[in-house]
């Protein structure tokens, strides 16, 4: 669902889990009936070849979905608990896929010690740990 494109995804969802018809679709969208048919063509198309080249459950799959939604909604509630400082050592060290940035990086940026950056970012897991258990 997520490869979708929007409008399409928004079509596919009105369609598969609210229940409207291409009608009601059309209208709430504002768009014909036709773009209507259009999309969801394309969204049946595009899910039945997901799930055919990764044999999934379309039930399982969605339930996992939603599983890392709310992970994700979670990670970032920890987070926004952070200071601004902490919040960037942590993104940067652990969640910046494109660049892993090192302590010694880190120590030199802020003008510490890679000890300091190491103790800033264990005291960031620990309060982040203890916010996410709150919500669990």
């Amino acid at each position: 669902m997520r490869d979708l494109p929007l409008q399409c995804r928004r079509v596919f969802l009105l369609r598969k889990v609210y229940d409207l018809s291409y009608q009601e679709i059309a209208k709430r969208l504002e768009i014909s009936v036709s773009t209507v048919e259009k999309h969801m063509l394309n969204g049946v198309t595009k899910c039945s070849a997901y799930l055919r080249a990764h044999g999934e459950d379309p039930s399982q799959m969605y339930e996992r979905e939603d599983e890392e939604d709310s992970k994700l909604a979670l990670l970032r509630e920890g987070l926004s608990g952070l200071d601004e400082r902490s919040r960037d050592i942590v993104k940067r060290r652990w969640l910046d896929d494109d660049s892993k940035i090192t302590l010694q990086e880190l120590a030199d940026e802020y003008g510490v010690s890679a000890e300091r950056i190491r103790q800033i970012e264990v005291a960031a897991m620990k309060k982040m740990k203890t916010a996410l258990a709150a919500y669990a």
